[in-house]
């Protein structure tokens, strides 16, 4: 009985070997694709917020004008590879938090019922759009976006 084992295992050596050492090749490549090349990709890709194209204009809406017409103003902001903080702006709109800021809702009544404004950003990134406003989504609790989508708005915006 042993003998019949031992010329089993003797006919299926190689084939088991042979896999044995494919199994021990691919731990490697993986162990080094995860500890030398991905770490480095990712960093790289996470900063260089340079290749992403960018541009928002904000909407204003709201309250009476003259002609009993309602009120609308619009900036636009532009990409600008020179500025930092419109730079820093594009790394921020690439983060889990403001698909979060997105996906909110805002609960309340919005301004615009008692003749006040709101404000609606139209925000390109890279192809993708997305539209964002003060009494579409929750500026509260996603305050640093609320924030930062009219410090931006505000200072670098163009009229149209």
């Amino acid at each position: 009985m042993q003998n019949k084992l031992k010329e089993k295992f003797q006919t299926h050596k190689k084939p088991l070997l042979t896999l044995i050492g494919l199994s021990v090749l691919l731990v490697v490549i993986l162990i080094g694709y995860f500890i030398f090349y991905l770490p480095t990709f990712l960093e790289n890709q996470k900063n260089d917020v340079s290749k992403l194209t960018f541009s928002m204009t904000r909407t204003k809406r709201g309250g009476i004008c003259p002609n009993y017409e309602t009120c609308k103003d619009s900036l636009e902001v532009k990409d600008d590879l020179e500025n930092k903080d419109i730079q820093e702006f594009k790394l921020l709109l690439t983060k889990k938090d403001f698909y979060d800021f997105r996906q909110s809702v805002f609960v309340g009544i919005c301004p615009t019922a008692f003749d006040g404004t709101e404000n609606i950003y139209d925000i390109e990134l890279n192809g993708l759009k997305y539209q964002v406003g003060s009494c579409i989504n929750d500026f509260d609790k996603y305050k640093l976006y609320g924030d930062k989508l009219k410090d931006i708005s505000d200072r670098f915006g163009k009229k149209n």
